[in-house]
């Protein structure tokens, strides 16, 4: 009877600071938190990558028309062309670099948020969550900080009680507290 208050009084305690974590941020829980950071940091380097090759490809384009221009210029107004092209080139060449630098601040801004969500994680979360592991296998309660039978990293499992399970036969079910 003992344990399965204590258990409760530590499950209410791991519910409520996920709550208070949850209740500061744009997502559910922690967890989600830290996938939305980590799926933004993918999205804008994903955006990166692909602005930068399509500028590049832009630039190659002029680059080459450019080049194949030189050959024939003849006319005041060809000489005209190029100069508007040179002037678009170098506008494409400034664009890919302010987009590279905004893109680059951006990742170190999302890194940055996601190191101190991260530390803020772990500074509050003392506890790695819990599960339940059922002798027959049918009961099993996976951890919500892991979505497993196991503990994250930096946190080892700690038996903190034992239950019988509801299937009818002479099953029981451990249950586990992940603490650092």
């Amino acid at each position: 009877m003992k344990t399965n208050i204590k258990l409760l009084l530590i499950f209410i305690t791991v519910y409520n600071t996920l709550s208070i974590v949850s209740t500061n941020s744009d997502c559910g829980t922690p967890v989600e938190c830290y996938t939305k950071s980590i799926n933004t940091l993918n999205q804008a380097r994903d955006e990166y990558r692909a602005n930068s090759e399509k500028f590049q490809q832009q630039i190659q384009e002029i680059s080459n028309s450019y080049n194949a221009k030189l050959i024939e210029v003849k006319t005041q107004s060809e000489q005209n062309t190029i100069a508007k092209v040179n002037e678009a080139r170098a506008k494409l060449e400034q664009d890919n670099t302010n987009l590279r630098n905004e893109l680059v601040n951006l990742i170190n801004v999302l890194r940055a948020e996601k190191n101190d969500l991260q530390n803020q994680v772990n500074g509050i979360m003392k506890s790695g969550g819990s599960y339940q592991v059922d002798d027959c296998g049918t009961n099993n309660i996976a951890n919500p900080r892991t979505g497993g039978l196991n503990c994250p990293g930096g946190y080892n499992a700690h038996l903190v009680g034992r239950i019988k399970c509801p299937e009818g036969r002479n099953c029981g079910g451990n249950q586990y507290e992940c603490l650092k």
